[in-house]
C-alpha cells in the first residue's frame, strides 16, 4: 500500500509539471480558468500524497531502528549466554553421587591453568565436593569454587603452583593435605562455616597470615606447619590445637583466646621470631615451644598444674617465668638451655623430671618446695629410682638452692643426691 502511494505521487508530480507547461503556451481564457482549476486540484491531492510519503518513510526508519535493536538485543543477550557457558572450565571429571549430588575427580582433559569448576556436571547433578587427590600435582595457577562446594578431600590440591583459590561459604570441610606443599597459595580466607581442618592441610604452603572462623573448633595436627604466617587471628569458639599446628612459622606474638583447653605437644615449635606468649586460664594443656630462640616473656594459665617435657627446651632467650601455684610436676628438659637466672618452683610440685633445668648456664639461684620426692624405693631390689636426674647438669653459676649451697643442701637430704642432680 505504502509503494502505491509512493509511485502515485510521483506521477501526479509528473502531471503538474506537464500541464504547467501547456497552461503558459495556451491562449484562451477559458481554456485557461480550466487549466487553473486543475492545477489546484492536483496541487491539493498532491500535498496529500507528499504527507502520507513523509509517513511511509518515517515508518520505514522505525521499522529499521526497531529491527536493528532487536538484532542488537538478540546478539547481546546470545553473546551472554555464550560467554556465560564457556566461563566454566571444559573437560573436568566428576562422579555422580546418585543423589543429585557430584564431586569433582580430575582435571580430565582440562588444559586451563586458570580453572572455573561449574557449579552442575554436564548431566546436571550439583557439585558438592572436590574430591580426593582431584588436582594432585597438576600445573595449575588459580581456581574459583562454586559456591555449592561444601568439602575438599585430602590432598584435592597437593603440589599445584596455585597461587588463589576461594572457599566458598558453604564449606565445612578440609580434609588432610588438602593444601599441603601449595608453594606459592600466600593468602586463604577462610570461611564463617568451616568446621574442620585435617592433619596437614596447608603445611608447607606460603600462607602468611591467617583468621580462625568461630565455627572452627579444633586445628589438627601440623595443620599450619612450615608456613611464613606472622599472624594468626584465633576464634571465640575454639578448644583444641593440634600437635605441631603451628611449629615452625613465623609468627612474633601469641596470645590463646579463653576457651583453649589443649594445646598439643610441638604446637608452635621452632618458632624463631616468637617474642611473648600469653596462655589462658583455660588451658590445661599448654603445649611446646622449643627451639623459640626469640621468646623472652611467658604468661602461664593460674589453674596449670603441669608443664610437659621439653615444653621450653632451648629457649635461650627466656629469663625468667612465674609457675603458678596450683602447679605439681614439671617434665624431662622442661627448660634445658633457657637463660633463667633464677627460679621459684611452688609448693604443691612433688615432682622434677630428669634434667629439668639442664644447661642453663645463667641460673644462680633456685627455691625448692619440701614436698618434691626426689626418689622412688624399690623394698624388694633395695634400690632408688631417682626421678631427677641430672636436674641441674652443666649449670656452673648455681650458687644457691634454698639459701645454701647446693651441695650442702643435697647432702642434708640424701648423702646420693648432690651426684644424682649434677651438682657435683
Amino acid at each position: 500500500m505504502k509503494n502505491n502511494s509512493f509511485r502515485k505521487t510521483i506521477a501526479l508530480i509528473a502531471c503538474l509539471s506537464l500541464m504547467t507547461s501547456a497552461f503558459a503556451g495556451c491562449s484562451d481564457k477559458k481554456e485557461i480558468d480550466k487549466y487553473k482549476d486543475r492545477i489546484e486540484e492536483l496541487e491539493e491531492e498532491n500535498d496529500e500524497l507528499r504527507e502520507k510519503l513523509d509517513e511511509y518513510e518515517k515508518g520505514e526508519s522505525d521499522d529499521k531502528e526497531k529491527t536493528e535493536e532487536a538484532e542488537e538485543t538478540d546478539e547481546t543477550e546470545t553473546t551472554e549466554e555464550t560467554a556465560a557457558e564457556s566461563a566454566y572450565s571444559e573437560g573436568l571429571e566428576f562422579v555422580s553421587l546418585g543423589n543429585g549430588n557430584a564431586v569433582l575427580t580430575g582435571i580430565g582433559t582440562c588444559t586451563d591453568s586458570n580453572i572455573v569448576v561449574p557449579d552442575k556436571t554436564p548431566a546436571g547433578d550439583i557439585v558438592t565436593e572436590v574430591g580426593k587427590e582431584a588436582f594432585l600435582y597438576k600445573t595449575v595457577s588459580s581456581v574459583v569454587l562454586p559456591d555449592t562446594i561444601t568439602r575438599i578431600g585430602d590432598s584435592a590440591f597437593t603440589g599445584t603452583g596455585i597461587s588463589s583459590i576461594n572457599l566458598p561459604e558453604g564449606l565445612t570441610t578440609i580434609d588432610a593435605k588438602a593444601f599441603h606443599n601449595c608453594y606459592n597459595l600466600t593468602s586463604i580466607e577462610l570461611p564463617s562455616t568451616l568446621t574442620f581442618i585435617g592433619e596437614y592441610a596447608f603445611n608447607l604452603s606460603a600462607i602468611e597470615s591467617i583468621s580462625l572462623p568461630s565455627s572452627l573448633t579444633e586445628i589438627s595436627a601440623y595443620a599450619f606447619r612450615e608456613t611464613p604466617i606472622t599472624t594468626i587471628e584465633f576464634s571465640t569458639g575454639l578448644t583444641t590445637i593440634g600437635e605441631g599446628a603451628f611449629s615452625s612459622t613465623k609468627i612474633t606474638e601469641l596470645t590463646i583466646p579463653e576457651g583453649v583447653t589443649t594445646i598439643g605437644d610441638g604446637a608452635f615449635d621452632q618458632c624463631g621470631l616468637l617474642t611473648t606468649v600469653v596462655l589462658p586460664n583455660s588451658c590445661v594443656d599448654i603445649g611446646t615451644y622449643k627451639y623459640c630462640k626469640s621468646l623472652t616473656s611467658v604468661t602461664l594459665p593460674s589453674s596449670l598444674t603441669e608443664i610437659h617435657e621439653a615444653a621450653f627446651a632451648k629457649c635461650s632467650n627466656l629469663p625468667s617465668i612465674e609457675l603458678p601455684e596450683a602447679l605439681t610436676k614439671i617434665g624431662d628438659d622442661a627448660f634445658e638451655g633457657t637463660a633463667l637466672t633464677s627460679v621459684v618452683i611452688p609448693a604443691n610440685v612433688t615432682l622434677l623430671d630428669g634434667s629439668v633445668f639442664t644447661d642453663c648456664e645463667y641460673l644462680s639461684s633456685v627455691t625448692l618446695p619440701d614436698t618434691i620426692e626426689w626418689y622412688t624405693y624399690d623394698e624388694q631390689y633395695d634400690y632408688k629410682d631417682w626421678n631427677s636426674y641430672g636436674c641441674f647438669d652443666n649449670c656452673p653459676r648455681l650458687e644457691s638452692i634454698n639459701g645454701m649451697n647446693p651441695v650442702d643442701w643435697a647432702n642434708g637430704i640424701d648423702e646420693e643426691l648432690a651426684e644424682t642432680l649434677g651438682l657435683v
